[in-house]
């Protein structure tokens, strides 16, 4: 057995990956980054102002026409739908990339012809 395994053996932590607040940090950005892309992608009526990027918060503006809504005004549902509609999307994609985070979602609007602007923020 080579010397510094069996020191490693005596401590068993020692080798253990440690997680820091930098590399929580940096799952946190590249979460705000995935959240983007895909709503972009899926949604490109909407449009993002990042008021913060650091690697404890992250705090992102949605704001432009959402389909979501018109489609479902124009089917007579949206009193079936909660809103902001993208927490669940969110939510979903920090529990897939093992982040433990808060995440909230403030409506400032849902208007008329689909007008939507909310502010998610996304804190450690």
């Amino acid at each position: 057995m080579k010397q510094n395994d069996a020191a490693n053996q005596a401590r068993p932590d020692a080798t253990a990956p440690k997680t820091t607040l930098a590399g929580r940090g940096r799952r946190l950005l590249r979460h705000a980054l995935v959240f983007i892309t895909a709503v972009h992608s899926a949604s490109p009526e909407y449009n993002f102002e990042v008021f913060e990027y650091l690697p404890n918060e992250t705090v992102i503006r949605v704001f432009g026409v959402s389909r979501y809504d018109r489609i479902a005004k124009k089917l007579d549902i949206e009193r079936y739908l909660s809103w902001p509609e993208l927490l669940p999307f969110l939510e979903g994609v920090a529990e897939e990339m093992g982040i433990k985070c808060k995440v909230e979602g403030e409506l400032k609007e849902l208007g008329e012809e689909g007008r939507y602007d909310c502010v998610y923020r996304i804190t450690l």
